[in-house]
């Protein structure tokens, strides 16, 4: 693996991506006030505090497999819908870390903690993605548009 790869994902830690896209709820907040909060951050989960701790987390998963097509709920608590417990991670984690929790869980979303437990951030893949694009920007932009593609001519002017 080049050097430049292995710094991105394995020196790199989750502090220094950008924990910023997300919005926090209480648990006993409506489904539709924590919905309205996601669509005006325009973010993809709410995290949801009790205390200043940690307790759940709503997301658009949620929004569309438990909430959207029952108009009842709409109504209800959002610690009826959100996901209990749920897994979470350390500001000071390595991204390759990171990366692998996120990928063995199918996660958009991973909440950051720091070492006393106390929310810091919301990890998501787009901050991955944009993390590893900034590092690796000159091996990302001369890659052709078909990685296998070979000239037939040689171009030139």
């Amino acid at each position: 693996m080049p050097r430049r790869i292995c710094e991105a994902v394995h020196e790199a830690v989750v502090s220094r991506l950008d924990l910023g896209l997300y919005v926090t709820a209480e648990p006993d907040l409506p489904v539709s006030d924590v919905i309205e909060r996601m669509r005006r951050c325009r973010c993809g989960a709410a995290v949801v505090t009790e205390g200043g701790s940690l307790c759940g987390i709503f997301t658009e998963r949620d929004v569309l497999q438990k909430v959207v097509h029952r108009p009842e709920t709409w109504s209800q608590p959002v610690r009826e819908f959100m996901t209990s417990g749920p897994v979470s991670i350390k500001a000071q984690d390595r991204v390759l870390s990171a990366l692998q929790s996120m990928h063995s869980g199918h996660f958009r979303n991973v909440p950051v903690l720091d070492d006393r437990g106390r929310l810091v951030g919301n990890l998501t893949d787009h901050a991955l993605v944009q993390h590893l694009c900034e590092r690796l920007e000159r091996e990302i932009l001369t890659l052709p548009p078909n990685p296998d593609q070979v000239p037939d001519t040689v171009e030139g002017a």
